[in-house]
């Protein structure tokens, strides 16, 4: 009993503990930022892929696909126009998202636009559809405008809500459907008899139409142990990473490895934004702690100033007061058991630097 009690706290801990508000705007800004990529790029043949004026007809599209399957242009006739305009309210929904204004119903709209757009003609979507899909169903249950947003700085100082611990459980959808994605592509991989045999990615340089974006040495795709080793470690690298991202001491290199992984994919291959939503799902992975060691390299002090200025203090700021008098503990504990912030804290002049 005491074994699966302790199993539970931990799942308990590890869904419903508090989760980085800086991981989360980073996503927001992240995935708003490639939305409005996404967006342009239908933008200019939208007519022809998704009006009735297209390649195909709703009828073949819904006669073609499971009943389950809704979008907006079934039920609404779409003219170039209405298609026109619902991508454009799609592009102002991923501006205010990367903004951070209402980024929770922002996240929505965008979810109910791509469930439409990718729905109403699926013979042209792919994987890298669906993690967009999937990541905006995520961000709507994510604190998104409670860090680096304008509805935060919109708000007045007495009534912001204070920073308290979120619920970790949306993150953790992100990181399990990452994990899911690699460990799928690793399983495929090792049940392809070209990746068995280390010939894989030799047939990946021959397709003209995905490879070859970026100038490659010609012994790289010449040599017969080098396109093994490519193939093979392509294959370890995706089945590792499920792994080295979820342990705590290897967390960090996970994070590299599938950054060096999906960069290079970017720089030799033709896939659109596949790598870069599976770069912003690394980010999921990331901690506070993470963004503290990039600020170390960061200069804390002007290097032409004379006199350095005396050292602060730091002090938490006392318990919330009402007009009663101070909170009890157990009103105190009713706001959610806050952590204390970088709000919470106020700078003091040490003494001796007071004016006598």
């Amino acid at each position: 009993m005491k074994e699966k009690r302790s199993w539970s706290a931990f799942f308990e801990a590890w869904l419903f503990d508090g989760c980085a508000l800086q991981t989360c705007a980073f996503l927001r800004v992240g995935f708003g930022l490639l939305v409005l990529v996404y967006g342009l790029v239908w933008l200019r043949d939208a007519h022809f892929w998704f009006s009735n004026q297209g390649v195909v007809s709703v009828e073949t599209i819904t006669a073609n696909q499971p009943a389950t399957m809704w979008s907006i242009f079934f039920w609404v006739e779409p003219n170039p126009g209405f298609v026109t305009i619902c991508l454009t309210i799609m592009l102002l929904n991923a501006v205010l998202l990367t903004l951070g204004c209402f980024g929770q119903l922002q996240a929505a709209f965008i979810f109910f636009w791509l469930v439409s757009f990718q729905n109403r003609n699926s013979l042209i979507g792919d994987g890298e559809d669906s993690v967009f899909r999937l990541f905006a169903f995520f961000l709507i249950w994510m604190p998104l405008d409670r860090c680096y947003s304008v509805t935060r700085l919109l708000e007045p100082v007495a009534s912001r809500i204070p920073r308290c611990s979120e619920a970790a459980w949306p993150i953790r959808l992100v990181q399990i459907q990452m994990a899911i994605i690699y460990l799928s592509a690793a399983c495929s991989k090792m049940l392809s008899p070209t990746w068995q045999d280390g010939s894989a990615v030799y047939y990946v340089y021959q397709m003209q139409d995905n490879f070859g974006r970026g100038p490659l040495p010609a012994f790289l795709m010449e040599t017969e142990w080098l396109i093994r080793l490519t193939t093979w470690g392509t294959m370890v690298v995706e089945a590792c990473l499920p792994f080295l991202l979820f342990l705590s001491r290897t967390r960090r290199v996970g994070i590299v490895l599938g950054v060096v992984l999906h960069l290079s994919m970017e720089y030799s291959m033709h896939l659109f934004l596949f790598q870069w939503i599976m770069m912003l799902g690394l980010l999921a992975f990331t901690k506070p702690e993470d963004f503290a060691w990039f600020r170390r390299w960061i200069p804390k002090q002007n290097p032409y100033q004379a006199d350095p200025l005396p050292q602060r203090r730091r002090l938490a700021l006392p318990a919330p007061k009402t007009s009663d008098g101070p909170l009890k503990m157990e009103e105190i504990e009713e706001w959610g058991g806050c952590r204390t912030y970088e709000d919470d804290f106020i700078d003091v002049e040490p003494e001796d630097s007071f004016p006598r």
